[in-house]
């Protein structure tokens, strides 16, 4: 998949707005990433669980795999990933 439909306004949604309060701009970066991966893998994204994809990630947005998971763990809590 090339393109996916998002909300034009995504910027001021409030998910969004807490997630950049809470931890900054890097973590609202990384949300697209994962957000994108997902979309690109069209299917569940499977991150912690798998070691090498995870390095790549946290390499990608230049931080480190415990603040990446608390990133992600803010994304749930806030409601912005489920987890199944």
């Amino acid at each position: 998949m090339r393109y996916f439909d998002h909300d034009v306004n995504a910027a001021n949604d409030d998910r969004i707005m807490a997630l950049r309060i809470e931890f900054g701009g890097a973590a609202v970066d990384a949300y697209w990433v994962l957000l994108e991966m997902q979309y690109q893998e069209e299917t569940e994204l499977v991150l912690f669980a798998n070691r090498h994809k995870t390095k790549a990630v946290c390499h990608r947005l230049c931080t480190d795999e415990e603040t990446l998971k608390a990133w992600v763990d803010a994304m749930i809590e806030i409601g912005l990933f489920e987890v199944s």
